[in-house]
This record gives structure tokens, sequence and C-alpha cells, in this order.
């Protein structure tokens, strides 16, 4: 009995210090990039149907530039949802439960093609935000419940050992 309780004791710190590393990983290449994918194939926020529709002026400089006009997508000049990542801070109460945080990082082109401008990412992202009344990055609860059921099925992989 003594054996097995060791067993889950060292399982439970592999598990437990490999989380952050996971944590950073899976949110940068599945969370994000399904957010990302909502946003640019739908327009939809995170609740509450979609952003609000663009403006007539940016309206025909979209179509003038051949970007599509339908519902706002935040990719006229293409890298500011490209920077979104995890800011490095994986943080843990010690117990178990991590709190993971993503934010648009480092400098993106903005404004109109002829005169782009470079800006701090996070600071056109808040822009956009304020003018949305919601985080434009902001997960769905099915996004979330998704990345939940992966952590899941990670740590179900790792208990296999036993």
């Amino acid at each position: 009995m003594a054996e097995l309780k060791d067993k889950v004791t060292r399982l439970k710190n592999e598990i437990i210090g490999s989380m952050p590393d996971m944590l950073e990983d899976d949110v940068n290449s599945i969370l994000i990039p399904a957010i990302v994918e909502r946003i640019t194939t739908t327009g939809q926020r995170n609740r509450n149907g979609n952003f609000t529709s663009y403006k007539d002026y940016w309206a025909k400089v979209r179509s003038k530039n051949g970007r599509q006009t339908g519902f706002k997508d935040f990719t006229f000049l293409g890298n500011l949802l490209d920077s979104l990542k995890v800011n490095g801070n994986v943080l843990s109460d010690g117990r178990g439960r991590f709190r993971v945080s993503y934010d648009f990082l480092g400098e993106v082109k903005d404004g109109d093609r002829s005169s782009p401008r470079t800006r701090d990412a996070r600071w056109v992202a808040s822009g956009h935000s304020e003018r949305e009344g919601v985080i434009i990055s902001q997960a769905t609860e099915q996004e979330l419940k998704d990345f939940e059921e992966r952590i899941y099925k990670w740590v179900e992989s790792k208990m296999v050992t036993l």
C-alpha cells in the first residue's frame, strides 16, 4: 500500500510540475487559435452575437483592398490577432490550480495600407475592445469547455502509468 501511495504522490508531483509548460503550449496552440478562428470566420464575440459592423468608410476601404465586409474580423493589415500569445504568466496556487493569462504582445501595423503606423498591439486591441464593449480576445464558454476537456484527457493519460 505504501508503494502505491508513493507512486500516486510522484505522479501528482510530476503532473503539477508539468502543468505550466503544458498549459502555456496548449493555450498558444489550441485555445488562442480557436479564438482567432471564431473571430476571423464568423465575427462573433465570446457571447451575445457579433462584433459591430464596419463603418461605411472602413467597409469601402476593406472592399477596395479585397477584404470581406460582412462582419468585423480585425484583420485589415493582418497581424493584430497574430500577436495574441500567452504572456509568460502561468501562475500556480501550489495546490494544483493554475491561471494562464494571454494578451496582445509586441507591435502591429495599424491604419490604412497606404500609410500604416507601428503601434503597441495591446494598445490597438484595447481600443477595439473599448469600442466593442467587450474584450475582443475573450474565449467563449464552449472554447473554454473544450480546452478544459483537453486538460482532463492529458491528466488521464498521465494516470494510465499507475
